[in-house]
């Protein structure tokens, strides 16, 4: 907790839920599809899973960028402020319309997700929900310094201020994003890669743990663009 927070905790929280959604999907199809207690259908269970499959996303693609392992998470205590949105966002909007081939093609090629687990499983750990996320948020956290100095090398013209109170942030001044990009690629490449192999090993050991349940019949048009908020479960 004390090296990458928290949101590992909300990572696994919704990988189970999605697990029991589709746990609940299998036992219903041995059912032949009834299932009068709950009165949800398998369409439903589908529906659900996929609901918490997509806000795992979020957060596991939050927990793959350095500066949200950070308790500097914009640079301030390296006089660096606004480095956050500037690699998140400045130098991403920047990239070839070729970016996604080529981070899926590194993720293929290496494989990053692999890596984490059999970190995870040397230490001595199960390779669970929890201890994944947790590797991940280490993995970004150890990439933060790097990102800084790629920062101070190529793209740094000011460096940021605040005054005694902290009430008045002047963020640091940087070079335009489109030419600097090219010293960042490798890291955001690297960065985007691990975050979606985690994410599409988190997604296949929910489906895995449930015991595989039959998919190839599911079609839905089903949109929850404002789902109900899910409590925590670990405080």
């Amino acid at each position: 907790l004390k090296v990458s927070g928290s949101v590992q905790f909300r990572i696994r929280q919704l990988a189970k839920l999605m697990q029991n959604e589709l746990v609940a999907l299998k036992n219903l199809q041995q059912k032949n599809g009834i299932n009068p207690e709950k009165g949800k259908s398998e369409k439903d269970h589908v529906d659900e899973a996929l609901l918490y499959a997509g806000l795992i996303a979020h957060f596991v693609g939050d927990l793959g960028q350095p500066f949200h392992a950070s308790v500097d998470y914009d640079g301030w205590m390296v006089n660096q402020g606004g480095i956050h949105a500037y690699f998140e966002v400045d130098l991403v909007n920047v990239l070839s319309n070729s970016w996604e081939d080529e981070v899926l093609d590194f993720a293929l090629a290496f494989e990053p997700a692999r890596k984490l687990v059999s970190d995870v499983e040397k230490s001595g750990h199960r390779a669970n929900f929890l201890n994944i996320a947790i590797a991940l948020g280490v993995d970004s956290l150890d990439e933060k310094d790097r990102v800084l100095f790629l920062d101070k090398s190529h793209a740094l013209l000011k460096k940021s201020s605040k005054n005694q109170t902290k009430e008045l942030k002047i963020k640091a001044k940087r070079k335009r994003a489109k030419d600097t990009v090219v010293y960042f690629r490798q890291v955001l490449k690297e960065r985007f890669a691990v975050a979606a192999d985690v994410l599409a090993f988190l997604w296949y050991q929910a489906y895995v743990n449930a015991g595989s349940p039959d998919l190839k019949k599911y079609k839905s048009y089903y949109y929850p663009l404002k789902p109900e908020p899910i409590p925590l479960d670990y405080l």
